[in-house]
This record gives C-alpha cells, structure tokens and sequence, in this order.
C-alpha cells in the first residue's frame, strides 16, 4: 500500500504542475490587449478581408455588402507599433485592392471604410 502513494504522488505533482502551467498561459492571453479592425462597407459588393504583414497574408473575415463587420487581429502579427496593410477582395471579382501602410498599435481598433 505505502509503494502506490509514492508512486502515486509523483504523478499527482505532476498534474498539479501542469494544470498551473496551462492556467498561467491562459492568464497571459487574456491580458494581452485585443486589436481591432472595423470595416465600413458602403459599397454594394461583399468582400473578403486580409491583414498583411510583410509577406505574411491572413484572412480575417468577410463583410457584407453595405454592412459594418469588426474582426479580430492575430496577436502574433503585432509587436509594438507594427506596419500592417490591408487586402480588400471583393467576392465576385479577381481584384485585390490594398490599403495604405497603416502603423497599428496593440489595443488599437482601426477603421477601414469601403465607399460606393
């Protein structure tokens, strides 16, 4: 009986251990400030939306035509001040329009508005 204890503790530290662990990176995450980007469509046409960063392209989201849609910046694009672009592809065209070089600050919420 006393050989399952020990062995047994060694497992249960074990646990505790990484269950603190995977609560600490959890903390981290929540702390990190949420970056936003809001897209004004005004225009009679969906489009896809994409964050560039350097040769890096993901795809936020899509926004529908003459509508508002907020997403979401991946945390891991931003370090400090970051340089980002935005790709605005309508959804029935091969066109892939980009915007200016924007510099984005983590926590920040940026606007892009999309015209008739």
């Amino acid at each position: 009986m006393r050989s399952i204890r020990v062995r047994g503790l060694p497992l249960l530290l074990l646990l505790v251990l990484a269950a603190c662990v995977s609560s600490a990176g959890r903390q981290h995450q929540r702390d990190e400030p949420v970056t936003r980007v809001r897209v004004d469509n005004r225009s009679f046409t969906g489009y896809t939306i994409y964050v560039l960063d350097g040769k890096i392209r993901t795809r936020l989201g899509r926004v529908d035509a003459t509508s508002e849609a907020t997403f979401v910046i991946p945390p891991n694009l931003l370090f400090g001040p970051t340089p980002l672009q935005f790709e605005i592809a309508p959804l029935a065209s091969n066109d892939r329009p980009h915007s200016q070089v924007i510099q984005v600050n983590p926590g920040e919420t940026v606007t892009l508005l999309i015209p008739r």
